[in-house]
Parts: structure tokens; sequence; C-alpha cells
């Protein structure tokens, strides 16, 4: 069984690296936004320090976290 992960297609890698690292399977489906708007280039420019930041630490995040409820 997968989970269908919907969200923006320029959020959509760091929300994949989040689900893998708690070993959820998904199937991602993107919703496109707009590129040559004022946010569209926002939050394409935020993403790029927030991917390097959760490659680097969400491995830590996902060790320091109890997911298995006890």
């Amino acid at each position: 069984d997968r989970i269908m992960l919907v969200t923006d297609d320029w959020h959509m890698k760091r929300a994949l690296m989040c689900c893998h690292c708690v070993g959820l399977a998904v199937s991602p489906e993107p919703l496109p936004t707009p590129l040559m708007t004022l946010s569209g280039i926002s939050h394409r420019l935020r993403e790029v320090p927030a991917r390097i930041k959760y490659r680097f630490m969400l491995p830590r995040w996902c060790a320091d976290t109890n997911l298995s409820g006890q």
C-alpha cells in the first residue's frame, strides 16, 4: 500500500525526503504552481537552503524521534 503525497511541485522533493525518512511508501502527486510569479520564484528560492538543511538534519531528526510510540 502506498500513500498519495500531494503538495506543491516546488515542495515535493523535501516532502518526499521526510516521508522516506520515516519509512512511508508514497506516490508523489505534485500540484503545478506558476513559475514566473513573485510568489513562485520566492518559494523555489526558499527551497534551496531548506533542502540543504533537511539533507543533513533529517536523518538525525528521524533517529532522535521514537516513531514506534513507545
